[in-house]
């Protein structure tokens, strides 16, 4: 009988990932965060999670390789607060404004070095100017 050491779901050694944002010194209500490899290549994959109440957690298996990540953050509010559903066949509603500064998505400035020792907990300070 073979064993089934070695043959695990985590071949690229990913490690879980989580952290808080804050925007202007308040927890972030909600938006999404990425981290994106800042080198492309074999074994070499993003992942990304939602933000609710300024934390964020990405588990094990769907984590990061240990390597050096671009951040992006992102938020936005409805265009119209107290806007109703869309009627049907009304076609797309429209996105809703980023509240984020692109020094911290578009253009971001943001990165994460993720290692095998130690937790891999980021966290990240944001100002809206």
């Amino acid at each position: 009988m073979t064993g089934l050491a070695g043959c695990g779901r985590n071949k690229l050694g990913r490690l879980g990932v989580s952290g808080k944002v804050t925007l202007d010194g308040k927890p972030l209500p909600q938006g999404l965060i990425q981290f994106e490899p800042v080198k492309r290549g074999p074994g070499k994959v993003g992942s990304g999670t939602s933000i609710k109440d300024g934390e964020y957690s990405i588990p094990t298996l769907k984590g990061l390789p240990p390597g050096e990540y671009r951040v992006r953050i992102h938020s936005s509010v409805a265009p119209e607060q107290g806007q109703g559903e869309a009627m049907p066949g009304a076609g797309p509603r429209a996105i809703g404004r980023e509240i984020i500064p692109p020094v911290y998505n578009r253009a971001t400035t943001l990165t994460a070095n993720v290692t095998n020792s130690g937790a891999s907990t980021f966290d990240f300070e944001l100002k809206s100017r």
